[in-house]
C-alpha cells in the first residue's frame, strides 16, 4: 500500500507530520479475518475551523484502518472519486494527499457560465454530515464491520479526516444527489447541480428558489439529515465574481512581481531585488470578503510555482518584510511549513523570529487548535529554539495533543515527573501517545509484551481468542524496529519539498496539456476555408 500518510489523513497538512509509510505491516495482512479484528477507539485531533470554532478529526487504529482500506480499494472508483458522479466538484490526488490543482479554477469557470444562464446560484450545506451518516444506507454488507471497527462500533457516523471516510461520504452523496436531481426534474424545474463534499451548488431561476430548497430539505429528511440554514446562500453573477477574486489576485501579483525586475525591452535588471509580493499579499488579502478565502489566498501562494522557483540569492529581505511575514504567520500558521526553510537563510529573519515564535507558541498552547500548535513547534524546532520548546513541557503535558506530546517524547523534552504522569494514561484513546511512550522509554521496553497489553491493546480485544496476539505482534515488531508514527522534524522538510514538487509537476502537466490542445486547435485546417461562402 503506497502513500499511507495521505490515505490516513487526507487533505489536512497535519498528514506531513505522520511517518506511516515506513510502518511494518503483518505479512498476511490481506488474510486477517474480520473476526480477529476488534472495535477500536480513534484519537481526537482538533484543528481550527475559523476564528473561534474547531473541527475534530479522528485518527483510527492504524492496523484496523489498513485492513479496511484493503477491502475498499478493490472498488473500481476508490482512487477516482470524481468518476463516481459527474456532478462532483472534487478530484483527489493520492500522491499529493489533497485535491488536484485547477479543480477550483475549472469549477469556478463552469459556475460563471451557468450564472450567465440562470438567475442565481443557491449554495446549500448539509448540517453535521459526517457525524450523521448512517452506515446501513450505504449497503456495505460485510464491509460495514470494517468501518464500525474504526470508531468503537458506531454505525451512525463516520470519522472525519481520512481518505476512506471521504470515499464513503462521496458514495452516500451520490445517492443524495441522484435523489435531488430526480425530484427537481419531476417538478419541471430548470437547473444545474454540482457539489463538493456536503456543499451543494444549484443553479436555477429566482421563481424556483423556494421549490428548490423545499425539495432539497425533503430529500435530506428522507435520509434523517437536515440543511444547515445558517449556510444557505444566494449568489448573482456580479456578487459571485466580486467574492471569488483569489485567482485574479494570484495572477496579478505574479505578473507584477516578474515585470518589476525587467526593463522596457524585457531584460532582467541588474542588482538585488526586494520582496514586492509580500506587501501585495497583505494588501490584496484585505480586499477579500471572508477569512476562509483570505487563508486560501495567502497559504496557497506560498505553495505556488512562482514562490518556490524564486532565485533566492538575488533577493534582499528588509526589516519591514519580517513584520509583514510574521503577520501572515499569525493569521495562517500553516504558512510556516512552506516558508521557514526559505527565509531562514536571512540573518535579519533569524534575529527577529525568536520572540515571535515564543509568544505565539505559548498562546497556541492555551487554545484548542492542535494543528497550529504543531506548526509553531515545527518552526521552533527547525530554527533550533529548543529552550523555548523545553520551557513549555508542563503546558504541553496538560493538552490533549497526542502528536505534540509524542514529539516531546521523541526529542526527550519531558522530564522524569512528566513521564510518570503520562504513564497513568492507560485508556485506549491514548494509544497514539502511549505507543511513543513505550518506543522512547527503555524501562517500558524491557517487558514489551506487558507494556503493549497495558497501553496499546484495544479493550475489545483483551483476552479475545486470536484478536489480542494480532495487535500485540503488530505493535511489537514496529517498536522493536524503532518505527515512529511521527516524522522526524529534520526529515519533514523533505516531505514538504516532495509535496511542493509534486504540486508543481501537476500544474505544469496541466499547463502543457492545455497548451498542446490549443496548438492542435490553432493548427487545425478548416476544410471549408477556400469555399466562396
Amino acid at each position: 500500500m503506497n502513500n499511507l500518510n495521505n490515505l490516513y489523513n487526507f487533505k489536512n497538512p497535519i498528514r506531513h507530520f505522520f511517518n506511516l509509510d515506513n510502518i511494518k505491516l503483518p505479512e498476511n495482512i490481506e488474510n486477517i479475518e474480520l473476526k480477529n479484528l476488534s472495535w477500536t477507539s480513534p484519537i481526537k485531533f482538533r484543528i481550527r475551523k475559523d476564528d473561534l470554532k474547531f473541527r475534530v478529526l479522528k485518527f483510527p487504529n492504524i492496523l484496523n484502518y489498513i485492513c479496511a482500506v484493503l477491502q475498499f480499494e478493490k472498488d473500481n472508483d476508490f482512487y477516482n472519486i470524481d468518476k463516481i458522479d459527474i456532478n462532483k466538484r472534487c478530484s483527489p490526488n493520492i500522491i499529493t494527499g489533497d485535491f488536484k490543482v485547477n479543480s477550483y479554477s475549472e469549477n469556478l469557470e463552469i459556475d460563471f457560465e451557468r450564472l450567465c444562464i440562470y438567475d442565481n446560484l443557491i449554495k446549500l450545506d448539509i448540517k453535521s454530515f459526517y457525524g450523521r451518516i448512517y452506515l446501513h444506507n450505504l449497503n456495505l454488507n460485510k464491509k460495514e464491520q470494517y468501518i464500525n471497527n474504526l470508531n468503537d462500533g458506531k454505525t451512525n457516523e463516520i470519522i472525519l479526516g481520512n481518505y476512506l471516510s471521504l470515499y464513503l461520504a462521496e458514495c452516500f452523496l451520490k445517492i443524495i444527489s441522484d435523489s435531488i436531481i430526480s425530484k427537481l426534474e419531476e417538478s419541471n424545474i430548470k437547473f444545474k447541480l454540482s457539489y463538493f463534499s456536503d456543499d451543494f451548488y444549484i443553479f436555477c431561476n429566482r421563481n424556483d428558489n423556494e421549490n428548490v430548497i423545499k425539495i432539497f430539505d425533503s430529500v435530506l429528511s428522507s435520509f434523517d439529515l437536515e440543511r444547515n440554514e445558517e449556510k444557505t446562500q444566494f449568489w448573482s453573477y456580479d456578487e459571485y465574481s466580486n467574492y471569488n477574486l483569489v485567482e485574479k489576485y494570484w495572477k496579478k501579483i505574479t505578473s507584477e512581481d516578474k515585470s518589476r525586475f525587467r526593463d522596457k525591452e524585457g531584460n532582467l535588471k541588474e542588482g538585488n531585488r526586494i520582496f514586492y509580493f509580500i506587501n501585495q499579499l497583505i494588501y490584496r488579502k484585505n480586499n477579500l470578503k471572508d477569512v476562509k478565502l483570505q487563508k486560501v489566498f495567502i497559504t496557497n501562494f506560498f505553495k505556488s510555482n512562482h514562490f518556490n522557483n524564486l532565485e533566492w540569492d538575488k533577493y534582499d529581505l528588509k526589516s519591514f518584510n519580517c513584520h509583514q511575514l510574521f503577520s501572515m504567520f499569525k493569521f495562517s500558521p500553516e504558512i510556516l511549513l512552506y516558508t521557514i526553510p526559505k527565509f531562514r537563510q536571512y540573518e535579519i529573519f533569524n534575529n527577529k523570529i525568536g520572540e515571535f515564535l515564543e509568544i505565539r507558541y505559548e498562546e497556541s498552547l492555551s487554545t484548542n487548535f492542535f494543528d497550529e500548535q504543531l506548526y509553531y513547534f515545527y518552526a521552533l524546532k527547525t530554527m533550533n529554539f529548543d529552550k523555548i520548546i523545553k520551557n513549555n513541557a508542563s503546558i504541553v503535558l496538560k493538552t490533549e495533543n497526542q502528536l505534540l506530546q509524542s514529539y516531546y517524547l521523541m526529542y526527550n523534552y519531558f522530564d522524569t515527573k512528566d513521564i510518570e504522569v503520562l504513564k497513568t494514561n492507560t485508556n485506549e484513546d491514548y494509544w497514539f501517545v502511549n505507543y511513543h511512550l513505550i518506543l522512547y522509554n527503555n524501562e517500558l521496553k524491557k517487558d514489551l509484551d506487558d507494556s503493549i497489553r497495558k497501553y496499546l491493546i484495544p479493550k475489545q480485544a483483551i483476552g479475545k481468542g486470536n484478536k489480542e496476539p494480532i495487535y500485540i505482534n503488530f505493535y511489537k515488531c514496529n517498536i522493536q524496529d524503532n518505527n515512529s508514527l511521527i516524522c522526524d522534524i529534520n526529515k519533514l522538510e523533505d516531505h514538504i519539498d516532495n509535496y511542493i514538487s509534486e504540486k508543481i509537476k501537476e500544474r505544469e502537466k496541466k499547463y502543457f496539456e492545455e497548451k498542446e490542445l490549443k496548438q492542435i486547435i490553432d493548427d487545425y485546417e478548416d476544410p471549408f476555408k477556400d469555399l466562396p461562402f
